[in-house]
């Protein structure tokens, strides 16, 4: 049966290959909070590229935000980084 209640305390999530992952419970800040330092994470891209352009000097090593898919997909990597740091007990 589905249980759709929210844990309070950390839980089990297993994972394929026989992985077993403790995690806390999401909250709505916690997630707010992930967001965020994601958000800043493409800031920090972008200043970064801007900086070095405007220096001459190479992207070397920078991803490449020029497009909407290359971002998003940056964003949604930084995010899923955020939480894993921030709710793997």
């Amino acid at each position: 049966m589905l249980d759709l209640s929210t844990p309070k305390a950390p839980f089990d999530i297993a994972l394929p290959y026989g992985l077993l992952v403790t995690v806390k419970p999401l909250t709505t800040a916690g997630m707010a909070a992930a967001q965020a330092a994601a958000r800043r994470a493409v800031v920090a891209i972008d200043r970064q590229a801007r900086e070095r352009t405007e220096a001459g000097l190479p992207l070397d090593g920078l991803p490449d935000l020029s497009t909407d898919g290359e971002r998003d997909g940056f964003y949604q990597a930084q995010l899923i980084r955020e939480l894993a740091v921030r709710h793997v007990a």
